[in-house]
């Protein structure tokens, strides 16, 4: 797919602008939930953060995405393998055909 026509990586753009202590959250969580859905929400413990709340939306996004990356990475082993002899070509040629039809078939999102 072009360049022009690829998402924006979700993954780079993503910003913590709010973090809550998890008692907070418990006490808040209607408004924390609201929160969530214009930008991720951190919840620490103790001082750590140990949780983020993201909108459902961003959350498939970022599924999509790593869906994306393990495809284009499995992708990219098998045509190594290919080109290095360490699969029948067959099988590794039918396996880069299937990956590159799931790939055409996504919809650009």
């Amino acid at each position: 797919m072009p360049r022009s026509q690829q998402r924006p990586n979700v993954m780079t753009n993503i910003a913590l602008e709010k973090t809550v202590t998890a008692k907070e959250a418990k006490n808040r969580l209607g408004e924390v939930i609201d929160e969530s859905i214009a930008h991720p929400v951190g919840i620490s413990r103790n001082g750590r953060l140990v949780s983020v709340l993201v909108s459902e939306r961003l959350f498939q996004s970022m599924q999509a995405r790593l869906e994306e990356l393990e495809d284009a990475d499995w992708l990219r082993r098998a045509r190594e393998a290919r080109a290095g002899g360490f699969a029948p070509a067959t099988e590794v040629a039918a396996l880069i055909g299937r990956l590159e039809q799931d790939a055409d078939a996504k919809p650009n999102e």
